[in-house]
């Protein structure tokens, strides 16, 4: 009788190989095997750029934050055309109503100088709260772009605020993140205590690390609050592009929750070489695998089909699926 077939499901914290739609479950994986294999690997493929999910960016507290490409806000995206209108909701359970001037929504440049400027519409008056902000892309737009939003009840009161960037479809030119030092992978869900790889596109100047100093380089959550500051990395320039990482607190950090990673970088003359911020979501959890068929025990000989589940409450990238046989009775 054969032993029992084993399962190992491999998270996307540290190695963010092949993207399976993350978030969701990959069910009912059936590989057809012979009774004697050894190793066999499964793996689900999706090759593009990964900006952040189709879906919204929440946190623990209930703050929930939308960027869209409908009024209704059913079509979550990050890519957009020069003339697309740019949708963004903000949920929020903290935030009753808003005041004050700087109230906006903003659509930046990559250098932080802003290309339109918006206000919120509030349209539910008891919790949870929604607020809605509408920018129109400009026809002639050809360079990286953010979404700046700040919804708050007065100069000290509290606030939902945060910065996503966007891009152009075609357009290579942004801030990306990946897992891995060679920057193959491209990601957006990290553990914590993970490395951070980033490549910038900025102007091309000569980075300074004296004058970009400390706290240029911060995480934060929908709050506004600092979760972690960073001292200025050592950057790598090849052309427009700016290598350089940094690596996330081992603690402090709420599994699931999304925060934005604001990176900034100074050239020697004090200008902004590159501001940007990308949304990334931690995943402490390690995922699930279940075989239903064959069961501990079976019989089996030849070919057989083996069934089974794999889920992660956030993501994973590989299934591993390994079979050994076994002595017979």
């Amino acid at each position: 009788m054969a032993d029992g077939p084993e399962t190992g499901a491999q998270d996307r914290r540290h190695d963010y190989h092949n993207q399976v739609e993350p978030g969701r479950a990959f069910a009912g994986v059936l590989l057809v095997l012979a009774a004697a294999a050894a190793v066999f690997f499964l793996t689900a493929y999706r090759s593009q750029a990964v900006l952040g999910p189709d879906a919204p960016y929440t946190e623990a507290n209930g703050d929930i934050i939308e960027i869209c490409a409908d009024a209704a806000c059913m079509v979550h995206t990050t890519e957009f055309n020069p003339g697309d209108t740019v949708y963004v909701r903000v949920t929020t359970d903290r935030v009753g109503a808003v005041s004050g001037k700087r109230n906006r929504m903003r659509l930046r440049r990559y250098q932080n100088t802003n290309i339109r400027v918006a206000n919120w519409t509030q349209v539910t008056f008891t919790a949870p709260y929604i607020y809605t902000s509408q920018v129109t892309i400009p026809a002639g737009q050809s360079d990286y772009m953010k979404i700046w939003g700040r919804v708050r009840n007065g100069g000290s009161g509290p606030r939902v605020q945060f910065e996503q960037q966007i891009s152009l479809y075609g357009l290579n030119q942004y801030a990306r993140i990946y897992s891995d030092a060679a920057r193959t992978d491209e990601s957006y869900t990290f553990a914590p205590g993970a490395t951070v790889y980033i490549r910038a596109w900025g102007t091309g100047a000569d980075y300074d690390q004296i004058l970009t100093g400390s706290g240029q380089q911060r995480l934060r959550r929908f709050t506004n609050s600092s979760v972690k500051s960073w001292a200025a990395p050592a950057v790598t320039r090849n052309g427009n592009w700016y290598d350089f990482q940094l690596t996330l607190p081992a603690g402090g950090l709420t599994d699931g929750d999304w925060y934005w990673l604001r990176t900034r970088l100074l050239s020697a003359t004090g200008d902004d070489i590159q501001r940007q911020s990308r949304m990334l979501q931690i995943d402490a959890s390690a995922p699930t695998a279940i075989i239903s068929d064959p069961s501990d025990g079976d019989w089996v000989s030849g070919s057989l089909p083996v069934r089974g589940t794999v889920d992660d409450a956030y993501s994973f990238y590989n299934y591993l699926l390994e079979y050994g046989a076994g002595a017979a009775p």
